[in-house]
């Protein structure tokens, strides 16, 4: 082979490594960009901004029991929207189950609203993850979008007067939900 076919050989698999090489880094960056962005406080339109109202028949209350966001004004609401078969949902319900335990006492109300989910898979979600806060659905996606929801999870954060202070996109990690709870306790 001769020398020039060599080198330009040898040139293209250096250029490829290099490549490969700005391929990996890129990749990296996305991905830790994509987690910072699925556990952040975003903003949202009703920031500041009475929380609409909902009503959700409860799937592991009592038979027919309902919750309406109206009769909850004077306490903390926590609303959080999940789906059993959402990953992010799955990581973030233990720390929800525990937040519920250890807030509760102090009046915190938390509610979870199913999206695109069925009762069975979702009572089977709360079972698997000691959900014992009430959860129901939004059968028809009308709570999902008064709350601009893009996907889930993304949990609500509404003080006593029934103002929203805060939305979580993303996972919620155990600091963020204190934090996010110590706000609407003002």
């Amino acid at each position: 082979m001769p020398k020039a076919q060599r080198r330009g050989l040898i040139m293209l698999a250096i250029a490829g490594v290099i490549s490969l090489a700005l391929i990996a880094l890129l990749a990296m960056k996305l991905v830790a960009a994509g987690a910072a962005v699925s556990q952040t406080s975003v903003w949202s339109r009703l920031d500041g901004h009475p929380a609409p109202n909902f009503t959700t028949t409860v799937y592991n209350g009592t038979p027919g029991q309902r919750i309406e966001l109206a009769s909850l004004k004077g306490k903390p609401v926590v609303v959080n929207f999940f789906a059993s078969w959402c990953v992010p949902c799955a990581e973030e319900a233990p720390i929800l189950a525990a937040g519920y335990q250890k807030w509760s006492p102090q009046g915190v109300v938390f509610v979870g609203i199913a999206l695109q989910d069925t009762q069975q898979n979702s009572l089977d979600f709360a079972r698997q993850y000691n959900v014992s806060y009430p959860i129901g659905s939004d059968p028809n996606g009308s709570t999902a979008i008064a709350y601009g929801v893009t996907g889930p999870p993304e949990t609500v954060f509404i003080n006593r007067a029934g103002v929203v202070v805060s939305k979580y996109g993303g996972a919620l990690d155990s600091g963020s939900l204190d934090r996010s709870i110590q706000a609407i306790m003002q």
